[in-house]
């Protein structure tokens, strides 16, 4: 069995008939009704009735039709892939993307860049504080969109943007008592745990003397503090309509103040870089600084 042979296959099936198949794959008609002829005798079935004008598929050749196209389609895949190997365009981009860091700005940002390298595929894996640029350095990954909360001599880092963390708590919280230091100290503060070397030892805004829900996920640890579970910092962008509605209300103390990220674009200093990586370091950077 060849590959020209599931070809001429899906091609008869697809057009109809022998003759409009050869017009279409600018071959003559006696050497498809050969090439069908080999491939049925190869697999012991017979695809196509010719009892009518037109072949027919069998009930057989019908089964048979959607394994052919799923290994052309397979086929097809394979030589554009093989191309893009050719051309030195990486085939896949791993990229780390940190909770603080799923702003607005950066996600249209990346849907614009691989809208224009749409043959490079993505992965993309989300974490919080260190472990981003810890998967990074390890080689997990190419590149990380995450908050700089640490140096390391393997990381480049390109600031994107300034992310504003703002303590806020929802107003069923307190109930009844005023909002003062005291008061909060007797909530739960929800703070997302971060199980990377590289951070976890350091502490972000932790009140001393508080308590604490530890969890694993900022998309946890907002819906949380809006059941009045607790209070945190959450990204201004991410509930700025829950603070004009009033589900939540910024805390205003002298001890607990908000606090700012500075996000980048983080890579290894010394693997090597492919165009499409080149490209989204170049972009980001360049954006930083205009």
């Amino acid at each position: 069995m060849t590959l020209e042979q599931l070809i001429t296959f899906e091609a008869v099936a697809t057009h109809g008939s022998f003759k409009a198949a050869s017009e279409a794959m600018h071959k003559s008609q006696p050497s498809l009704s050969v090439a069908i002829r080999n491939l049925e005798e190869e697999l012991g079935v017979k695809l196509f009735s010719r009892d009518d004008y037109r072949p027919k598929l069998t009930s057989q050749g019908e089964v048979l039709l959607k394994k052919a196209r799923k290994i052309l389609e397979e086929c097809e895949d394979f030589s554009d892939f093989a191309g893009v190997l050719k051309t030195g365009v990486e085939p896949v981009i791993k990229l780390g993307l940190d909770a603080i860091s799923w702003h607005n700005e950066i996600l249209c940002s990346i849907k614009s860049f691989f809208d224009q390298y749409d043959q490079t595929d993505v992965v993309l894996e989300q974490g919080i504080l260190g472990e981003m640029p810890e998967k990074v350095i390890d080689g997990e990954l190419d590149a990380a969109f995450s908050p700089v909360v640490v140096e390391h001599s393997d990381l480049e880092c390109h600031s994107v943007l300034k992310v504003k963390m703002v303590p806020v708590c929802a107003p069923s919280m307190l109930g009844e008592k005023a909002l003062s230091l005291a008061s909060l100290k007797k909530c739960n503060q929800i703070i997302v745990r971060d199980s990377s070397q590289l951070s976890s030892h350091l502490s972000f805004g932790v009140l001393k003397g508080g308590k604490s829900w530890r969890i694993s996920s900022n998309g946890l640890k907002k819906s949380l503090i809006l059941a009045g579970l607790g209070w945190g910092r959450l990204p201004l962008s991410d509930i700025e309509t829950e603070l004009a509605q009033k589900k939540l209300i910024a805390i205003d103390l002298p001890e607990i103040t908000s606090a700012y990220f500075d996000v980048a674009i983080q890579v290894h200093r010394h693997r090597p870089r492919g165009p499409v990586l080149k490209a989204l370091i170049e972009k980001f950077s360049s954006k930083s600084q205009s």
